[in-house]
């Protein structure tokens, strides 16, 4: 057996030591550019048409149909959202008094935090993720609680949802 002179051994073992350190960050870029790239932003929202709103209960006014808003991610890449329902400032409704079931949870605005923004009231509903090229339906119910002695007839409200990035 041949005997390996010190500097061959230590520019083999150099070069070993580069290649297999060369194939493990080639393996780290091409698995990191494998994934998508997740960013905050806004995503398109549908919402259907709400009922005429009636003065009730929730466990009444979870029976009636529902009301379809849909989240859709048109881009090409993961978006997180923040979603608001919104209440605009000019409805003459007291916010005390509207109810929000969305995605089966049930919201009193009442004793809920909000934003002002731009005339609107904001009230926080939900965050998540909706992957690209996508779009997530979620069931939205809408009544006014039946502690309200007003008349609805003469009472305006105007909802809406929103994302901020």
């Amino acid at each position: 057996m041949k005997k390996i002179n010190k500097k061959t051994y230590i520019f083999l073992k150099f070069l070993f030591t580069f290649l297999l350190l060369f194939i493990v960050v080639m393996f780290l870029i091409v698995t990191v550019l494998k994934h998508e790239t997740i960013t905050y932003g806004k995503v398109d929202i549908n919402v259907g048409k709400y009922p005429k709103l009636k003065v009730s209960n929730e466990e009444s006014a979870l029976t009636n149909e529902s009301t379809i808003v849909s989240l859709d991610n048109n881009s090409e890449s993961v978006i997180n959202y923040k979603l608001y329902f919104t209440v605009d400032k000019t409805s003459t409704i007291d916010t005390k008094y509207i109810r929000l079931n969305f995605n089966n949870k049930t919201y009193d605005l009442s004793k809920i935090n909000y934003l002002e923004i731009n005339n609107k009231y904001y009230y926080f509903i939900q965050e998540g993720t909706i992957d690209a090229k996508t779009s997530d339906p979620f069931d939205s119910y809408l009544w006014i609680d039946s502690s309200f002695n007003g008349d609805l007839n003469e009472s305006k409200i105007f909802v809406d949802y929103d994302t901020l990035a």
